[in-house]
């Protein structure tokens, strides 16, 4: 389920761009101060209910661990598990296996860490996925379409392309995160930039035309559209999931908040970069960031690990024993992470893997 949650946070982005693209449809015409206060203003909402939300989410059962508050760590399993499950003590048996898995390393690392033996590979694949995901190019369609539209002189309805843009990748988002977990983050991130990348020089291509028709107009939108739909339900939120996925217990908070902060000055340099890229090229923006595309996906093939199925502290065994990325999906592993891997899918008799496939049965950290 780690996809569907984590994932719904590109969902939840996008239901305010879709509002927001909405809002500014309704104010494009008010040349009055009415104009710009109300739709900024409304950004205002959010942070608040944000910031009384907060006080109703648990804590992290590992976090709760790594304080001794064993208790109240089983406490808050049992919150979100179903009631048989509860009723079996499946909360105290996975608590206990975590336990064993993290206890040791649950202290505060310093941020050196991250660039020290295995350490140094999984905050590059975090700290890489979140700061590429901005030169993907969602930054000139979410920020930017009405201004690009107008561009290739489809200003008459480039605010409401912005919300059918907004909302087609709402759409994707939902179908994107649920499939995570079904498919798998590695496929869906390869197959992901793929289509971005057909899609962005399909708007580059059409863009190229010197008189442009209304069929060439339609196709350049569906292009647009259709990008969108892929990014938003591949890469927008699965760079998230899988970079929460990367850290190790003693650096994950670290991992992901270094992650996210990347992301947000390569947002910022994308935003203030793409007007003036896009005065100067137009549609050939979409030959740039489909190049990004593609290179992303081939990085993705060769360095990014399959994590779907498998617990937090089994991915630390598959880390520390060196596991090529293209062979952690077929990988069993039958230390302490298999364990908490049966839990969470409430089969402590079965442990999902491939029967057949690549063995790894103890993993040892030798300093």
């Amino acid at each position: 389920m780690r996809g569907t949650v984590v994932g719904s946070i590109q969902l939840f982005n996008l239901f305010g761009q879709i509002f927001a693209a909405g809002v500014n449809r309704g104010y494009s015409t008010n040349a009055t101060r009415k104009g710009w206060i109300v739709p900024v203003s409304i950004q205002a909402v959010v942070p608040i209910l944000i910031f009384f939300g907060t006080f109703m989410i648990p804590d992290s059962p590992r976090w709760l661990l790594s304080k001794g508050r064993k208790e109240e760590a089983i406490q808050v399993l049992d919150r979100i598990r179903p009631k048989e499950d509860v009723q079996a003590g499946t909360s105290r048996l996975e608590i206990e296996a975590i336990d064993d898995s993290v206890h040791s390393e649950h202290g505060k690392a310093p941020w050196t860490d991250m660039v020290r033996g295995t350490n140094l590979r999984r905050s590059a694949i975090a700290v890489g996925l979140l700061g590429v995901q901005q030169f993907l190019g969602q930054g000139f369609v979410s920020g930017y379409s009405p201004r690009f539209y107008a561009t290739v002189g489809l200003s008459k309805n480039a605010f409401n392309y912005n919300i059918g843009s907004s909302a087609v990748g709402w759409i994707g988002c939902l179908i994107g995160m649920v499939a995570s977990d079904f498919i798998g983050r590695r496929s869906v991130l390869i197959w992901g930039a793929m289509a971005q990348t057909v899609f962005l020089f399909l708007v580059a291509g059409v863009g190229l035309a010197k008189h442009p028709t209304t069929t060439d107009g339609q196709a350049l939108v569906a292009g647009v559209m259709l990008y969108f739909f892929f990014y938003s339900g591949t890469w927008g939120p699965l760079c998230f999931t899988v970079a929460a996925e990367m850290g190790s217990a003693s650096l994950r908070e670290k991992t992901l908040s270094l992650g996210i902060a990347l992301n947000v000055v390569t947002a910022f340099v994308v935003s203030f970069c793409v007007p003036y890229i896009l005065n100067d090229i137009g549609a050939n923006i979409g030959w740039v960031f489909g190049g990004i595309a593609f290179a992303c996906g081939i990085i993705v093939y060769f360095a990014v690990p399959e994590t779907k199925d498998r617990s937090l502290e089994e991915l630390d065994e598959l880390f520390l024993a060196r596991i090529p990325a293209r062979k952690f999906k077929t990988t069993q592993t039958y230390g302490a992470g298999s364990r908490v891997t049966a839990l969470e899918n409430s089969a402590a008799s079965k442990i999902k893997g491939a029967d057949d496939g690549d063995r790894l049965a103890h993993v040892e950290e030798v300093a």
